[in-house]
């Protein structure tokens, strides 16, 4: 696709028929058997993620480097966040939020309960999970699902 610093606008149009034709197909012959599995054909889906990513990149760098320095007392614990009644939460979506945040894990969900995993208290703490819900009840903006 890219050839000297010249992107083939004719391969990537072909990747994105080829795609579109593909999830299609998917669908309609049930190969896709569940409805949330089209948002990734979601722009919500891709500018939550995207932001949660370069939110956190420099944060994680700064983990790293903390780290590899010895320069952080890790005092690692784990979390349990309980959801009750909440119908609406994707926490596919959520423990994937939490995965892509610097500091912490997602290391296992059982009902509507997730387990997680912190370097240290205070990642857990600067996680805003309100914000998080909140947006991801509008990843599916373009409605899709």
């Amino acid at each position: 696709m890219f050839s000297a610093g010249n992107i083939s606008w004719l391969y990537v149009g072909f990747g994105i028929l080829a795609s579109a034709f593909v999830s299609f197909f998917s669908y309609r012959f049930k190969v896709i058997e569940e409805k949330s599995e089209l948002l990734y054909l979601s722009f919500g889906f891709y500018r939550h993620f995207l932001k949660i990513y370069f939110g956190n990149f420099f944060s994680g760098l700064n983990l790293i480097i903390k780290m590899a320095l010895g320069n952080q007392d890790e005092k690692p614990s784990i979390f349990v966040v309980e959801f009750k009644n909440s119908i609406h939460l994707n926490l596919g979506l959520l423990m994937a939020s939490y995965n892509m945040t610097s500091g912490l894990f997602c290391i296992g969900h059982k009902h509507e309960v997730l387990y997680i995993h912190a370097i240290n208290d205070n990642y857990f703490k600067k996680f805003d999970l309100q914000k998080t819900i909140s947006v991801l009840e509008n990843v599916n903006d373009d409605n899709l699902v």
